[in-house]
């Protein structure tokens, strides 16, 4: 046996590592294989989480490679064969788009960008002369389709204008080359920042152009998302006026979406990008064999919450905005504990009397709050209800895999109270998402 390290996510593998083989670490597609015996993983690892392969041999052991599982097989003698890639793989993965056309932008700033926006982690990165700017103002700005605007309005901090200097601050930028290569669904980068009717633009506070076209793009998503709400708002008064006219077609038939190209501008530098942001960079076609899907049976009978936990998992997978994903998270994380039965500490006879036992000297509205107060007392909270469910699956978790489970619980809601997310956040979120595809398969199988 190898004296090597594998950890795998949190998991850390010493013992029935076979063979180790990597290419070279210039070349720029660099992959490697590992050989591990029958029985390496049965305690069970996440092959969605980042790998590191280690030297045991050096003191401190000396990283061998970092990056991901691209694929596992297993082999006759039942043992198994990993193919590893470096992080750079995400780039298929994400939402990011890819096609820029920046200024005043150095090539380490632009690949830093690119590969944070696909969820590659600044450790993974060894870019030379990366250096960027103080925090900055900038000025994010995107095409809105099926909005008319006749003149400009504001929703918080996004406003919104028909025309003006917004479509036209892109307009140096136009006569390079970049600016007309065609995008993926054809036209060309600046034609898809301009052929719009309405743009909507607003200002965000961030140390990076990546950040503040994320930060950005999430203030006009809720902006146009209020819109939405009011055109579908169908109460016949409004809050302080008794009238209000309203049109069934487009409250019913309206459909707001923002554009596939984003302009974001610092406003203290000379540091700006027009850049793709819509869709996946790459699908792929699911071959359910390739994947021993026909191991997960589901059973024939499936509890209504169990499924409504499974949508909620797929919005969370698949959203692209922060918020969206964090919340669907946690919408799924209440289906799957709700069936979950919790030992009453309070018997009926206990919570009488309790309610009998109200002191003289509570006025009426104290009382009424006490007793309902009272009818409370056999709830329980959600995480340990959700610790008590995944011993009811026996799902194999970590202590750590419940921490991060916890930190996107508070991460949930500080990001709705307006907090802006931090990268390891986005790390967080992303493996909690992939935790509770876990908890739903194992429920899924104990349902059989």
């Amino acid at each position: 046996m190898l004296r090597t390290i594998v950890r795998i996510g949190d998991r850390e593998i010493t013992e029935g590592i076979i063979c180790w083989s990597a290419t070279p670490e210039n070349d720029p597609n660099r992959h490697g294989v590992l050989s591990v015996a029958e029985g390496a993983l049965t305690s069970g690892v996440d092959y969605a989480a980042d790998v590191r392969v280690l030297d045991a041999v050096k003191t401190p052991p000396e990283p061998l490679f970092t990056g991901l599982i691209w694929s596992v097989t297993v082999r006759d003698d039942n043992g198994l064969d990993l193919e590893l890639r470096t992080g750079s793989q995400r780039l298929r993965e994400q939402r990011i788009g890819g096609l820029i056309l920046g200024a005043n932008m150095s090539v380490p700033e632009r690949i830093y960008s690119v590969l944070r926006l696909a969820g590659v982690k600044p450790e993974q990165m060894m870019l030379q002369g990366l250096a960027f700017p103080l925090p900055n103002a900038f000025e994010v700005s995107t095409p809105v389709s099926g909005l008319l605007v006749s003149s400009a309005f504001a929703v918080g901090d996004v406003t919104f204008v028909s025309d003006g200097q917004v479509p036209r601050a892109a307009d140096d930028l136009a006569e390079t080359p970049a600016a007309k290569t065609t995008m993926t669904g054809g036209g060309s980068l600046i034609e898809g920042y301009r052929s719009a009717s309405c743009w909507a633009w607003t200002t965000v506070q961030a140390a990076s152009l990546d950040a503040a076209e994320e930060l950005g793009l999430s203030n006009i998503r809720r902006a146009l998302a209020w819109i939405s709400l009011c055109a579908r708002y169908s109460f016949s008064a409004s809050p302080g006026q008794l009238e209000r006219r309203y049109h069934r077609e487009i409250a019913a038939l309206s459909r707001l979406e923002l554009g596939s190209v984003a302009h974001v501008r610092a406003l203290r530098s000379p540091h700006r990008w027009l850049r793709c942001v819509d869709g996946f960079s790459e699908h792929h076609d699911l071959d359910p064999t390739a994947l021993d899907l026909q191991q997960l049976r589901v059973p024939r009978r499936v509890e209504g919450d169990l499924w409504q936990a499974v949508l909620s998992w797929r919005r969370a997978s698949e959203s692209s905005d922060f918020l969206s994903r964090s919340s669907a998270l946690w919408q799924g994380v209440e289906h799957y504990v709700k069936a979950t039965a919790t030992r009453k500490l309070f018997s009926r006879a206990d919570l009488d009397r309790l309610r009998k036992s109200a002191p003289s000297w509570m006025g009426s509205e104290q009382t009424e709050r006490f007793t309902t107060m009272i009818d409370h007392l056999n709830d329980v909270p959600l995480m340990p209800r959700l610790h008590a469910a995944i011993g009811r699956d026996q799902v194999p978790i970590s202590d750590e895999e419940l921490e991060i489970l916890k930190r996107s619980r508070e991460l949930r809601n500080r990001t709705e109270h307006g907090q802006v997310p931090s990268e390891a956040d986005a790390d967080d979120l992303r493996l909690a998402i992939g935790i509770l595809g876990r908890l739903l398969v194992y429920r899924l199988a104990n349902s059989s």
